[in-house]
Parts: structure tokens; C-alpha cells; sequence
């Protein structure tokens, strides 16, 4: 039901000149598709597509190139720090730049 739902707000949103009864049969329809085709099964549905992940990616590293912290982007992201890095690393090597320096976080030798 809340596909449908969800499905009807958008089409009324795009096809505002189009007649309600029309939109909702057209929603019934696509929600009837999907019932048949995967109906019984467990889904997943990405929260990021593959082209939103490249862009977010892209303006990770840009952020973190422009003086972002790790912490600030972690909170901005909602991503753990280890992904942050991760990430902040694969972008650095795809540009050909060096990799991000390590703080000394060796406690023995204070």
C-alpha cells in the first residue's frame, strides 16, 4: 500500500494535467507488476543508487581536499570514519595524489 502511495504522490506531482483516476489505475498497475514479479521474496532496495554513491564519493573527497575533518564528515555523511577514510584513500589514488599522512598514534613512545 505504501508503494502505491508513494508512486501515486509522485505521478500527480509530474502529470499534474492528468486525470487522478487515470494516474491511479496506472499506480495499481505497476504495483500489481511488482507484487507478481517479486511477491513472496525478501527485496533490497539501495538506500544510494551507483550514480549517487560516485557523486557523494566525489564530494567527500572534495570536501576533505578543501579542509574538512574526518569528524565533520563523518557527521555530515552519517558514515562510520573508517568509510570516510576509505574512501577519502580510493579518491586520492584515483587522482594519482599521495596518500593522507598518518598521525603518530603510538602511546608508548610518550
Amino acid at each position: 500500500m505504501r508503494l502505491h502511495c508513494i508512486l501515486l504522490s509522485e505521478l500527480s506531482e509530474d502529470f499534474p494535467m492528468t486525470p487522478s483516476e487515470t494516474l491511479k489505475k496506472i499506480a495499481d498497475q505497476f504495483v500489481s507488476n511488482v507484487c507478481a514479479e517479486f511477491g513472496g521474496s525478501v527485496a533490497y532496495f539501495p538506500i544510494n543508487p551507483p550514480e549517487h554513491l560516485a557523486r557523494r564519493n566525489a564530494e567527500i573527497l572534495a570536501a576533505f581536499l578543501a579542509g574538512a575533518s574526518y569528524p565533520q564528515l563523518v557527521k555530515t555523511y552519517k558514515l562510520t570514519e573508517r568509510r570516510i577514510r576509505i574512501l577519502v584513500e580510493e579518491g586520492r589514488k584515483a587522482e594519482g595524489r599521495q596518500p593522507v599522512k598518518k598521525a603518530n598514534t603510538d602511546r608508548s613512545a610518550q
